[in-house]
């Protein structure tokens, strides 16, 4: 039979084994992040230098340097792997969004920071992923299911944080705001590919900015 002290030292024991083996989950969970990462950024670079097409998961392999059945863990097909690049934006998006209009006390300061995300991503280098997007849409059934799905996640992210700052908007009201708004941003957004508009651009945005804070206004007193 065991002494007290013996059955201390093997619970002791015990107990580094339990911590070193929860360490070593938390690590290879890192490095399985980490991977992941590395395998949609990648991803991400071919989409931008060569559309959907070059999209090609033993291409991408081969270039981060993993076996296509690796990669085939991460990302069992091309359209999982496409699929989590624009998630990976909406995410972004939304991240940046909430920082944004906590630095703010007012409405129609947090209103500013709203359009001046959307702008952002209108303006950011990730605005080329999601014009290849809206063309690729318009002739591939996937691209247009996916486009459509992150059209619906900009227009949720953006009705919630209207929600959280005038919570006297019903959902249904807010959604409807939230979509207007995004109809104005991708129509600015079609302007700003050509260098000959970026003057009405600046105009357009001061524009945005007054009508959406109006509609929200507005929307106080229905």
């Amino acid at each position: 039979m065991l002494s007290t002290e013996q059955s201390k030292k093997l619970n002791k024991a015990g107990d580094s084994k339990s911590d070193q083996g929860t360490l070593d989950k938390i690590a290879r969970q890192d490095r399985g992040q980490r991977r992941r990462q590395e395998i949609i950024d990648c991803a991400t670079r071919l989409l931008l230098e060569s559309g959907f097409d070059g999209v090609v998961l033993r291409d991408v392999a081969s270039s981060v340097g993993v076996q296509l059945s690796s990669l085939h863990y991460y990302f069992p097909t091309r359209s999982d792997l496409v699929l989590a690049i624009f998630d990976r934006e909406s995410t972004a998006y939304e991240e940046e969004l909430l920082a944004s209009i906590s630095h703010h006390k007012n409405i129609d300061g947090k209103v500013a920071a709203i359009v001046d995300t959307a702008l952002n991503v209108i303006k950011g280098p990730e605005a080329k992923l999601w014009r290849l997007l809206t063309a690729y849409a318009q002739h591939n059934h996937n691209a247009a299911e996916l486009f459509f799905r992150e059209n619906k996640l900009f227009h949720t992210v953006t009705a919630r944080a209207l929600r959280n700052i005038e919570p006297t908007l019903t959902g249904k009201r807010s959604m409807h705001i939230a979509q207007l708004f995004w109809a104005m941003i991708d129509g600015l957004a079609l302007q700003t590919t050509d260098a000959k508009n970026l003057d009405t651009v600046s105009l357009v945005e001061t524009e945005i900015k007054t009508t959406f804070n109006a509609m929200i206004h507005s929307a106080k007193n229905i």
